[in-house]
């Protein structure tokens, strides 16, 4: 006598809170992922004054955390400094050179990387300092990383119902043809029997 399937306490439930909050994060990223390679975007602020910004950057599927700065001394010396561009520092002197600095703007990873460094220099009587920082974060990896318990939850649910439909022991996997009233492995007693 084969066991019919019947709705069990011990089948896991596909919405969850672990379920729900993964789905959410899954939708959340890879809608991030995707508008990065439809329309890269950013945003941007300045912290306090113009030779200073910090930046957050999703470009070509890569989520970019950043702040770059750079000090002058004297701080009042005629330079015109554009640190706007995510991932370069550009300084602009009044008798018309320049220098560059930052990491360069190489936004694409695959994982999570870091950026750092500092660079000094002068220019006839002023001094620089120049700092970056950044947090590159691959959202096709994170959205990944958000689906494992997806991935797990429905792997669990697809054996408690194949577990159902031949017959087996939904607790330990053991075969309940012979004896349908009790699991002679576990003791587990099978739901359509309990409720006689």
């Amino acid at each position: 006598m084969d066991i019919a399937p019947d709705t069990d306490t011990h089948v896991p439930r596909l919405l969850d809170r672990v379920t729900i909050t993964s789905i959410a994060l899954v939708l959340s990223f890879g809608a991030l992922w995707l508008s990065g390679y439809v329309h890269p975007w950013s945003i941007s602020s300045s912290a306090g004054d113009v030779n200073h910004r910090r930046f957050i950057y999703v470009h070509h599927g890569t989520l970019t955390i950043a702040g770059q700065a750079v000090a002058l001394t004297p701080a009042d010396y005629p330079v015109t400094v554009d640190v706007s561009r995510i991932g370069q520092i550009r300084m602009s002197y009044a008798d018309g050179g320049s220098s560059y600095g930052g990491f360069g703007g190489d936004l694409t990873t695959w994982t999570i990387s870091t950026h750092a460094g500092q660079g000094t220099g002068s220019h006839n009587s002023m001094a620089y300092t120049e700092r970056y920082r950044a947090l590159l974060v691959s959202l096709g990896f994170v959205t990944l990383l958000c689906s494992t318990p997806l991935i797990a939850r429905a792997i669990q649910i697809h054996r408690a119902q194949r577990r159902a439909r031949v017959g087996t022991c939904r607790e330990c996997g053991y075969d309940l043809r012979a004896t349908p009233q009790r699991c002679p492995e576990c003791g587990a007693i099978p739901t359509m029997h309990a409720e006689r």
